[in-house]
């Protein structure tokens, strides 16, 4: 993909604005367009923190017809923590007669290549980064998504995966992903998510569900979604008491009567954050704590638990 000038400045000076108006720890936005060589578009959107620093990236694929600014109670603990947030508008976050126009195959495509982008074309990345005082270590980088993102982000670990549209293998591994996060993948679907998908991924990895996590005719049991999960080292799991796809509104579908479900969020962020620390940043205090509320289990809000 040739990266346009003029979306390189605009993102420098997207990054150098935010900057100026941040207060405090408020974590810095951004966002800009990226145009593919086949006429479509992609909305990127970028959080971090508002100081800079030595920066890691967490990529994001948000779930099916949502939009990368539905996450925001993830996203805001992870750039506080110090981490770049980046998350494409997909495809099927656009106009339902635009979705319609492409093949479940194609896009899955477009998914994958929006997800994988910013490991392509760093330059604009790297410029809001600096515009915030920061720099970006692409060394170790976690995949990240919810929901149909979620499959994504276990596409660019290295998951086995079949192409929804002709049942052919898709390899969507991308270099340089170090851990991995899945906020409630589907689980095992025939022609797309082999029961054993997950054997190929060796990045440390963190799942999310909840215990009313059912989606009937899709996900008609939430245990499904751990399958292929355990068996492997550094592989750990939340599944948040009375929680459902969404967070109960708090995520992905948002409600603006939403708010039950929000201490079990605040904990799954606060899970992941130290999950982050301890695989991107190498902390063994954070990989330390990880292990003793492993060790607690059940807090009466989600259990924790390290898998394998």
């Amino acid at each position: 993909m040739q990266v346009n000038r003029r979306a390189l400045l605009g993102a420098a000076a997207l990054g150098a604005g935010f900057r100026a108006r941040a207060a405090g720890a408020e974590p810095a936005v951004a966002t800009f367009a990226v145009k593919h060589p086949d006429g479509r578009e992609t909305a990127y959107r970028v959080m971090g923190p508002s100081r800079g620093g030595d920066l890691r990236v967490v990529l994001f694929s948000h779930g099916a017809n949502s939009t990368n600014t539905d996450y925001d109670l993830l996203w805001r603990p992870w750039a506080e923590r110090g981490y770049l947030v980046i998350g494409p508008n997909h495809i099927d976050s656009g106009p339902v007669a635009q979705q319609r126009k492409m093949t479940p195959g194609a896009l899955w495509v477009t998914r994958i290549d929006d997800a994988a982008l910013p490991l392509r074309e760093r330059a604009m990345f790297d410029a809001v980064a600096h515009g915030w005082g920061g720099r970006i270590d692409w060394a170790r980088v976690c995949a990240a998504g919810h929901s149909f993102g979620a499959v994504v982000a276990q596409s660019l670990a290295g998951a086995t995966l079949t192409n929804p549209g002709d049942h052919t293998p898709f390899d969507g591994r991308a270099p340089g992903i170090a851990a991995c996060m899945t906020f409630s993948p589907p689980g095992p679907l025939p022609g797309f998510i082999p029961a054993d998908a997950w054997k190929s991924v060796t990045a440390p990895s963190l799942l999310q569900t909840g215990d009313i996590d059912v989606l009937p005719g899709f996900v008609n049991d939430w245990k499904l979604r751990l399958t292929g999960f355990a068996g492997a080292p550094d592989r750990w799991t939340i599944v948040a008491r009375g929680v459902n796809h969404y967070f109960g509104g708090l995520i992905c579908r948002r409600r603006a009567d939403a708010g039950a479900a929000l201490p079990a969020l605040d904990e799954t962020a606060r899970l992941s954050g130290a999950f982050l620390d301890a695989y991107l940043r190498g902390k063994g205090a954070a990989l330390d704590m990880l292990s003793e509320r492993a060790g607690l289990c059940d807090d009466g809000l989600l259990t924790f638990a390290r898998a394998g």
